[in-house]
């Protein structure tokens, strides 16, 4: 949504997603930052943590490659 461009953008700006090797996402909720996140840094190894059960079982549901890719398992 336009928000999330929105604040992708300000953290673009900002020099966020340069060169980062490791990204960690607490609290993924939909993964809607964390799919632009890893487009943008392309960080070597990236690690999701999730406590809300129904966001649990939401990303479980992730298509296989893109669950590796984010680390999901």
């Amino acid at each position: 949504g336009r928000r999330r461009d929105f604040i992708i953008q300000e953290l673009k700006q900002k020099g966020v997603f340069h060169t980062k090797r490791r990204v960690i996402e607490i609290g993924a909720g939909t993964g809607m930052y964390l799919e632009k996140t890893i487009e943008l840094a392309k960080p070597e190894q990236t690690e999701v943590y999730e406590t809300a059960l129904d966001w649990v079982n939401y990303l479980r549901e992730i298509p296989p490659a893109l669950a590796n890719e984010i680390g999901i398992q």
